[in-house]
């Protein structure tokens, strides 16, 4: 398996820090009393052995990853929305395959949240294929 997720983490962390200023960006949930907005929390919702690829040996050449980022605002839905929309741009520039994004409803409806995901195959180099 190729491990990547630490690498396109500090990747958009540093990016959308530098975007957004003040912007919190994590990679697992926090307690409702830590929470602090702008949030953009992103994850690797899955990673598997790309079968297109496989061969035998103990390293398959490229392993599939899809992330997923949460965007989330107290201020507005506009807010929310260009998180999502800036970590679309990043995450599509280094190759990956936007398949979704879309507004959800949050359970406390003073909070605006958009979600993404995006699918590429990984090589050892970390190279991106979609």
């Amino acid at each position: 398996m190729h491990d990547f997720e630490t690498a396109i983490f500090d990747a958009l962390a540093t990016a959308m820090e530098a975007l957004f200023p003040g912007v919190y960006v994590v990679s697992e949930d926090l307690p409702g009393d830590e929470l602090h907005f702008p949030l953009v929390k992103l994850v690797a919702a899955d990673i598997s052995p790309d079968a297109a690829s496989a061969e035998s040996g103990d390293m398959e050449p490229r392993t599939r990853i899809e992330f997923q980022a949460e965007c989330y605002s107290n201020r507005s839905r506009t807010e929310a929305k260009a998180l999502a929309k800036a970590c679309d741009e990043l995450m599509r520039s280094w190759g990956w395959r936007r398949t979704s994004m879309m507004q959800v409803q949050n359970a406390d409806r003073t909070i605006r949240r958009y979600v993404a995901r995006w699918r590429g195959s990984v090589d050892a180099d970390g190279m991106v294929a979609r």
